[in-house]
């Protein structure tokens, strides 16, 4: 048995893994919603209409005072 060989079946078993396969998706999904959050809090500083809602301490006065996404 050589390391080729063992590093290509440790590789088959890899790809017909369905819980990697799963946790790849959970991943991919995770880092989606991630830029989402990102996105919502860059559209609530692009629309505040105060000027200094632009600089660092206005949007963590943003976040101080709506930490969580407002969804209803």
């Amino acid at each position: 048995m050589t390391a080729v060989g063992t590093a290509r079946r440790g590789d088959r078993r890899t790809a017909d893994s369905g819980i990697l396969v799963g946790l790849t998706r959970m991943g991919f999904i995770g880092c989606g919603l991630l830029h989402l959050a990102f996105a919502w809090l860059v559209v609530q500083i692009v629309l505040a209409n105060t000027a200094t809602s632009g600089n660092q301490s206005g949007v963590l006065g943003t976040l101080a005072v709506r930490p969580v996404p407002c969804w209803s």
